[in-house]
C-alpha cells in the first residue's frame, strides 16, 4: 500500500506540527509499504515566515517536521519518501519552475511511459527544448517474514525527453 500526503504540515497560525499526528496516526495504523510526503515542509507563504516573526532557522523548523514523523513511524516498516517544493524555504531551489498554470491539456502534455500515464510537471516556454516526467513503479512483495511483508521494489525515475 502507498500512502500519498501532501504539505503544508502546519496550521495558517502557527508554525507547530501538531496536525502530523493524524497522518502518523494512519501511517502507524494502516502500515502502508511507501509513504510519499510532498512538500512544502517549511512554506515560504505561511504568514510567520512572510512576515519575518519566525524565532529559529528554517532548518530547525525542517528537522522538527521531519523529526516528527520519522520517530513517530518508526516501528512501522514503512519506507519515507520526501519530495521538496518549490515553496520549502529551507533549501536553495535546485530545479527550479514556475507555479503550475492548468491549461486545457493536450496530448503532448501527457505521455504514456512504460505503462504509466505522466503529466509534465513544468511547461516550456517556446522555444525550449526538453520535458521532464516522472515514473513510479511499485511492485508488492508475496514474500511474509514474521507476518510482515517484505519491503516492495520501489523504483522511481526522472524521464527526460
Amino acid at each position: 500500500m502507498v500512502i500519498v500526503a501532501c504539505g503544508p504540515y502546519t496550521p495558517s497560525d502557527g508554525l507547530t506540527f501538531d496536525t502530523l499526528v493524524g497522518l502518523i496516526n494512519v501511517i502507524v495504523r494502516d502500515r502502508p509499504d511507501v509513504c510519499i510526503l510532498l512538500g512544502p515542509f517549511v512554506d515560504s507563504k505561511h504568514q510567520q515566515i512572510e512576515k519575518s516573526l519566525v524565532t529559529e532557522t528554517f532548518d530547525a523548523i525542517f528537522s522538527r517536521c521531519v523529526g516528527s514523523i520519522v520517530e513517530g513511524t518508526k516501528g512501522v516498516g514503512c519506507q519515507l519518501i520526501f519530495v521538496p517544493s518549490q515553496r520549502d524555504v529551507h533549501h536553495h531551489l535546485i530545479y527550479s519552475q514556475h507555479p503550475f498554470t492548468l491549461p486545457n491539456l493536450c496530448k503532448d502534455d501527457v505521455k504514456d511511459v512504460i505503462g504509466c500515464g505522466c503529466v509534465k510537471p513544468g511547461r516550456l516556454t517556446k522555444g525550449q527544448v526538453g520535458r521532464t516526467y516522472g515514473r513510479l513503479l511499485i511492485q508488492r512483495s508475496s514474500i511474509l517474514i514474521d507476518g510482515k511483508r517484505v519491503s516492495p521494489c520501489v523504483a522511481s525515475q526522472v524521464v527526460k525527453i
